[in-house]
């Protein structure tokens, strides 16, 4: 601890009083910093308030833009898995269509058809008609002489 004297200091001979003029000078320019001090304090709680007044109505009108969009965002998706799913019922039906249609798809083929004769004469010899290839009956059928094809097969299953 340091003690105090009683006596007053001695001024420095390098110092010059100016008197109370300088004092009131340095008493206007302290009264003019605290006041601006109080001024930027009552702006900076106003701003504060501003900022919490905002963030509540924000929050409020964020929260029902959020439910709006949360909605809006829920009802596209409801609709893009509709859509999809309908998407892969239509590949699904597109996929049995092309397979329909190739089974029943008529190319022209001569009733001269070598894979037709060499078939033709197979049966003659007894081949069954069912251990043929899937594509030699269905150039049988093509041809027109599915008919006489079964019932080439059939004389030969009796016998």
């Amino acid at each position: 601890m340091v003690k105090s004297s009683s006596r007053p200091r001695k001024a420095s001979k390098f110092t010059v009083d100016l008197g109370p003029e300088i004092d009131r000078v340095v008493k206007k320019k302290l009264r003019t910093r605290d006041v601006k001090i109080k001024k930027q304090r009552v702006i900076i709680k106003a701003l504060e308030q501003e900022r919490d007044e905002l963030r509540t109505r924000s929050n409020k009108e964020n929260d029902l833009k959020m439910k709006k969009q949360k909605l809006y965002v829920s009802s596209l998706k409801t609709i893009v898995d509709d859509l999809t799913s309908k998407l892969k019922e239509a590949e699904k039906k597109v996929i049995e269509v092309e397979s329909i249609k190739r089974k029943y798809e008529v190319t022209r083929t001569g009733i001269s058809n070598k894979t037709v004769d060499y078939a033709f004469n197979r049966l003659r010899n007894g081949f069954p008609l069912s251990k043929m290839k899937p594509n030699t009956r269905l150039l049988i059928q093509q041809s027109g002489r599915w008919e006489e094809a079964r019932l080439i097969s059939a004389r030969f299953k009796v016998c």
